[in-house]
C-alpha cells in the first residue's frame, strides 16, 4: 500500500513539473504558423480554421501576414492544410486556386 502512495506521489509531482515547465515556455510550441498569400484575406482563412474547431490568431510576421494555428503539427499537418485548400480568398469569396499549402516551417527559402 505504501509502494502504491509513492507511485501516486511520484507522478502528481511529474505532472506538476511537466505543467510548470510548459506553462514557463520551456516546451515545444505546436503550432502551425501558415503565411497568407497577396490576394486571399487572412480573416477568411482565419474564419475558415476556426470554423473547424482549431484555436488560431493572426500574427505580423516580417511583413507577412500569418494565420498562427494552435495544434499538433505532427498529427494534424494534413488536416490543416486541407482546411487551408479550401479556405475561401475572401470572407465572401470562393477557394483558392493556386500553389500547394506549405507551413512557414516548410518553406526552404525560411531556412
Amino acid at each position: 500500500m505504501k509502494l502504491a502512495h509513492v507511485l501516486v506521489g511520484l507522478s502528481a509531482l511529474l505532472g506538476i513539473k511537466r505543467a510548470v515547465t510548459l506553462s514557463q515556455g520551456g516546451g515545444a510550441r505546436q503550432e502551425l504558423r501558415y503565411h497568407v498569400p497577396n490576394g486571399q484575406d487572412a480573416a477568411a482563412v482565419l474564419a475558415a480554421v476556426r470554423e473547424q474547431g482549431l484555436s488560431a490568431t493572426i500574427a505580423i510576421d516580417g511583413g507577412y501576414e500569418d494565420v498562427v494555428i494552435a495544434c499538433d503539427p505532427e498529427r494534424q499537418r494534413e488536416r490543416v492544410r486541407g482546411i487551408l485548400r479550401n479556405a475561401p480568398v475572401g470572407l465572401a469569396g470562393k477557394a483558392v486556386e493556386g500553389p500547394p499549402i506549405v507551413f512557414a516551417d516548410e518553406d526552404p527559402m525560411a531556412k
